[in-house]
Parts: C-alpha cells; sequence; structure tokens
C-alpha cells in the first residue's frame, strides 16, 4: 500500500524475482494511510466495553493468544495501521492444533489459505448469519468425536498455555524468511 504514484512505480520497476499485483481493496488498510480511521475507531473502541473472549483469538500483528478486554481493545485499534502477520497466526494455530478453526471474513479467503499452509486443520468458513448453522453443526460433530474419545485431549487451557500466551515471548522469525508477499 502506498501512494499511486509509488506503486505504479513499482509495478513498473518490481524487485527481482518479484510479481506486483494491485489488489482490489477498499482501502490501504494495515498501514499508516489509516491513521485517521485509526483515530475514529480509538474514539469509538473507548466508549465500547471489551469482554474476556470464550475462545482462543489470535492477534494479527504478532499471533499471540490474546484474553485481556484492554489488550483486545487496544490491539483492535492498532491493526488499522498495523502489518498483519499471519503466519505468525499460523504458526500459533499450527502449535494449538484445533479441531476445527473457524474463519470470518474474508472467511473463504482465509480458509483456504488455512488448507494450503496447514492442511491437517479443519477451516470452516462463516460469511455471514447464514453461515451459522452449519458452523455450529461442524463444532457439535467434533465436541461429540471428541466426547466419545476413550482417552481425552488434553484440556484447552493447557494446549493454549503450551503454545503461548500473550505474555509469553513472540516466536522470533526465522532469519530470511519472507513475511510479506507481493
Amino acid at each position: 500500500a502506498g501512494a499511486v504514484e509509488d506503486l505504479d512505480r513499482l509495478a513498473a520497476e518490481p524487485p527481482p524475482g518479484a510479481t506486483v499485483k494491485r489488489l482490489p481493496v477498499a482501502g490501504a488498510f494495515h498501514t499508516p494511510y489509516m491513521e485517521s480511521a485509526r483515530r475514529t475507531v480509538a474514539a469509538a473502541a473507548a466508549r465500547t466495553p471489551f469482554l474476556r473472549p470464550t475462545g482462543a483469538l489470535l492477534s494479527n500483528a504478532d499471533g499471540r493468544i490474546v484474553s485481556d478486554p484492554d489488550d483486545l481493545r487496544t490491539r483492535l485499534v492498532e491493526q488499522l495501521v498495523g502489518p498483519v502477520r499471519w503466519d505468525l497466526c499460523l504458526d500459533t494455530l499450527g502449535r494449538l492444533a484445533p479441531d476445527v478453526t473457524v474463519c470470518l471474513p474474508p472467511a473463504r479467503t482465509l480458509a483456504a489459505i488455512l488448507r494450503r499452509q496447514l492442511p491437517e486443520l479443519t477451516a470452516v468458513s462463516a460469511n455471514g448469519p447464514g453461515d451459522l448453522a452449519t458452523v455450529r453443526k461442524r463444532l457439535d460433530a467434533v465436541r461429540e468425536r471428541i466426547g466419545a474419545m476413550p482417552e481425552q485431549p488434553a484440556p484447552v487451557r493447557e494446549r493454549l498455555d503450551a503454545a503461548g500466551s500473550r505474555t509469553a515471548p513472540a516466536p522470533a522469525p526465522e532469519e530470511g524468511r519472507a513475511h510479506a508477499r507481493l
């Protein structure tokens, strides 16, 4: 994301080995160009009560599990101008190894990425209210399957602790690993 003339210049002369493609998006989300929106969202978030999530909520800033309501509020606001570290979210999901991951909009896109990167995970898309019955059915099926197992898997809290909580240090990126794609 950036100024149109800068993006045009990048597209005309992409870095060696890179492909540059203009994405059909409504705004320069996750960049400093969203600062005015961040201020508006910050004011609204300050007036909005936040509750502790009942499940694992991963921050797209660093892939950490977020459970503190004030931390949630701050991260929600800051994600408007901060980069998305989907790679770190995938790392955390891989460590958690949930039975089902529910993807919210853009759900189909996120589910496709999950299936490609972590084929062992089951991804369910919830793009709108019409999908909630399907999501509930899939989650209920997993609950029944887990309940029928002779040996119960580690409780979710233990799996979350093993994967790292929001107070644990973020995993260091691999040297030379690309975290953003053009």
